[in-house]
């Protein structure tokens, strides 16, 4: 079946991949959806056998041998013979003070997604029985989930050509194309009120009625009018006693793991001034039919999941309110976010993300790793630099060789547009002390809890403080006054119905002040100031205060019943 914005005779591109096609026409030249992999190994690598390997594996997995041409602006999956694509492997010699700067090269090229493959492996040669392998795939052929049967593959391919002869493994259930085209198949039309995917958009329409445009997050610099996507990223842990004591909480509340850290840091980050409405994206694997499981492919699909933090609730009572919010939007996870932000089509900006700004992501993948004979093989660090979000919280949980809880690896990616790293460390920190907080008591209010770190309360002591000064027992009108007759002419009041010198604001206040002492104003007198926030505000406040008397400051639009009751009780 055609599906929505797709080539007739051609495979359509999977929603999922649709969106990073559109990102990729957009940023050009963005490396943020590259996924490298680093793996040192030390030992007799056969780089022949392994180039013979990585052929087998392209041949195994369509996605690996995709191309995305586009028709009329129109996107499509082309996908190639194996025995047309030169194997992407290239060795090139280095040395260990140029390594780092290698593979970070190498992690940030770019992929032409219309006429290359999505994937490439450079060899980088320290000596004969030293090498670095990089592998760098582009997010639009694979997402985590993938690199486990990728890595089993390749491993699998590797120790057959070395035997002599090709891999003889089973024959995959299902190819990512067939995923694609079920989707749209599945889904359906949105012309269609009855279709799969009109259910899903009514669900997620009034699921995310009112959501916040833009999160307004306590960074560090300005949010920029285009963002560069550039970014850093940096690990931290959550210790085994904290992971089984969270563990022990989720249990009690009757939620998962995932929910107890979301609604966390969905507390933290609304207690660091941005508000109590906090969407986190997070990424659902997509593979609900098992033939998927050995499939190389992005099948990731992110859910815009709401946090209300209003109100001063308990934590026990947040994540009830996070475990319902969940438990919905997982029963409705198939709808794309592609879609749904074309759908609901909220204020876009080349400064943020639509409908979020902040990933949390539980990584709980299969495991990726190489095998070879007489080869160790060592995880080395590899990141192409970019930020997709503003901020991304990647969660992996560990167990002991006896299954027990063994603390919690995360990873905090962050847009150096906006954040230093030390305005990023400061979230963590914040998050594990409340963490540890709510799973001792998790029948705290919100806004019981303390976020300030020790380092904090010393630099609000010291470093915050600044140099004391003495300041003089005077009146505030009286010391404005002092100011005015020092230098008049200076700037005292910009507003946009007036500026005004300090000598006008004193003559009008004077004025003012005189008028309210002959209306009976004196000391301790309450005066009812009912004024818009313009310069007449001003003037009216600082003559109250010349006449001696108290002002009680209310706006024009106060509610009739609020203001008669103020009159009343103030008498003024």
């Amino acid at each position: 079946m055609q599906g929505e914005g797709t080539v007739a005779g051609e495979i359509p591109l999977s929603y999922a991949q649709l969106a990073l096609w559109f990102n990729d026409r957009l940023q050009q030249g963005d490396a943020s959806y590259n996924m490298p992999v680093a793996l040192r190994l030390r030992g007799p690598l056969d780089i022949e056998v392994l180039r013979a390997a990585l052929a087998d594996v392209i041949g195994r997995h369509g996605a690996l041998r995709t191309v995305f041409p586009d028709q009329d602006g129109t996107p499509y999956q082309r996908i190639l013979d194996a025995r047309d694509v030169e194997t992407p492997l290239s060795v090139l010699p280095a040395d260990e003070a140029a390594l780092p700067g290698l593979i970070a090269a190498a992690s940030r090229e770019c992929f032409d997604l219309a006429t290359e493959i999505p994937l490439r492996l450079r060899v980088f040669a320290l000596g004969p029985q030293d090498h670095l392998v990089l592998l760098v795939q582009h997010h639009i052929a694979g997402d985590g989930w993938s690199m486990a049967p990728l890595a089993r593959d390749l491993n699998t391919a590797y120790l057959a050509r070395l035997a002599g002869h090709a891999p003889q493994w089973p024959p995959l259930a299902a190819d990512f194309a067939e995923h694609a085209v079920a989707q749209h198949r599945s889904l359906g039309s949105l012309d269609d009120p009855d279709s799969g995917i009109s259910a899903q958009l009514a669900y997620w329409k009034e699921a995310l009625a009112g959501i916040p445009d833009c999160l307004p997050l306590p960074t560090d610099r300005p949010r920029p009018p285009v963002m560069s996507h550039e970014g850093d990223y940096f690990p931290w842990e959550i210790p085994a006693g904290l992971h089984r004591d969270l563990l022990a909480l989720a249990r009690t509340c009757r939620v998962s793991l995932f929910m107890v850290v979301q609604a966390a840091l969905a507390t933290v980050l609304s207690r660091s001034g941005a508000g109590d409405d906090i969407p986190l994206a997070s990424p659902t694997a997509g593979r609900g039919d098992s033939r998927y499981d050995d499939v190389v492919g992005y099948f990731v699909n992110p859910l815009v999941l709401r946090v209300d933090t209003s109100g001063d609730p308990t934590f026990r009572e947040l994540l009830k309110r996070v475990r319902r919010t969940d438990l919905q939007g997982f029963t409705h996870q198939d709808m794309p976010i592609e879609r749904l932000i074309t759908a609901l089509n909220p204020p876009r900006s080349l400064a943020w993300h639509p409908l979020f700004q902040v990933m949390l992501a539980f990584q709980n993948l299969p495991e990726a790793t190489l095998q070879l004979p007489g080869v160790d093989c060592e995880v080395v660090e590899a990141d192409p630099g970019g930020a997709k979000f503003d901020l991304s919280f990647n969660v992996m949980e560990r167990k002991d060789a006896e299954g027990a809880p063994a603390g919690l690896t995360c990873f905090v990616e962050y847009s150096s547009d906006l954040f230093e790293r030390a305005g990023a460390e400061d979230f963590t920190r914040r998050l594990v002390l409340f963490l540890e907080r709510v799973a001792q008591d998790p029948d705290i209010r919100l806004g019981d809890i303390d976020l300030l770190t020790h380092d904090d309360r010393r630099a609000l002591t010291s470093r915050w403080q600044g140099p004391a000064t003495e300041v003089p027992a005077l009146a505030y009108h009286r010391a404005f006054e002092e100011r005015a007759a020092a230098d008049p002419d200076a700037p005292a009041l910009v507003a946009a119905d007036a500026r005004l010198t300090f000598g006008e604001l004193d003559a009008r206040a004077n004025r003012l002040a005189r008028e309210l002492v002959e209306r009976g104003a004196a000391p301790e007198t309450p005066v009812l100031v009912l004024l818009d926030r313009t310069a007449d505000l001003v003037v009216a406040l600082l003559a109250v205060l010349k006449s001696g008397a108290v002002f009680a400051p209310l706006t024009p639009d106060t509610p009739a019943e609020r203001l008669a009751a103020v009159a009343a009780n103030l008498r003024p």
